[in-house]
């Protein structure tokens, strides 16, 4: 009889101290690419990379004598290599549910140490609902061109309209915004 209540015990206990992981997919998914997420699409991950690698050259002709040439030559010069012009590592996803979203970017541009560009979190105050709340560290949203992400964008960098219009605001700001965002109506106030 006592053998038989202690081996009920250690049984219970056995079952109370297992450790029950939530269901996870990792796979692909044809509009996100590679992902992590929760069977109940609670949790998700998206990690990923961008890189832009290319080839520059210069021809410069007709330098004059300690005319500003590089090395202090005169006459012509060529010069070209390779760099990588754009290396960003970004994570995106949801935590506790859909409606509470992040984005996570790094960047390491033309040699530079690596440096964080966004980090921010989304709450949608209910899925039906066109209101969401952005606070951390984000683009100011001033104009259209400059809010694209490099890996969306039709050319190789941006045009010189969004530097004359947009004024060159490329940098970042710290703090919050209140976003309505309803078929194609957007509107955020920082």
């Amino acid at each position: 009889s006592n053998a038989v209540v202690q081996r009920h015990v250690m049984k219970d206990a056995d079952a109370q101290s297992m450790f029950v992981a939530p269901d996870f997919f990792t796979g692909y998914d044809p509009q996100r690419g590679f992902v992590l997420q929760s069977d109940d699409g609670n949790f998700l991950m998206h990690p990923s990379l961008l890189f832009q690698f290319r080839y520059e050259g210069n021809y410069r002709t007709g330098i004059p004598a300690g005319g500003g040439g590089e090395t202090g030559g005169q006459g012509d010069k060529t010069q070209n290599g390779f760099e990588v012009s754009r290396m960003r590592f970004m994570l995106d996803g949801n935590v506790f549910s859909p409606d509470l979203t992040y984005f996570l970017q790094l960047e390491a541009d033309q040699g530079t140490s690596v440096s964080l560009l966004d980090a921010y979190v989304t709450y949608r105050v209910s899925t039906q609902s066109p209101l969401a709340i952005k606070a951390g560290q984000f683009k100011d949203p001033l104009w259209h061109e400059r809010n694209l992400l490099p890996q969306n964008q039709m050319a190789v960098d941006r045009s010189l309209v969004d530097a004359f219009i947009g004024g060159g605001q490329t940098g970042r700001v710290q703090g919050a915004a209140v976003i309505a965002d309803q078929d194609r109506l957007r509107a955020e106030g920082v």
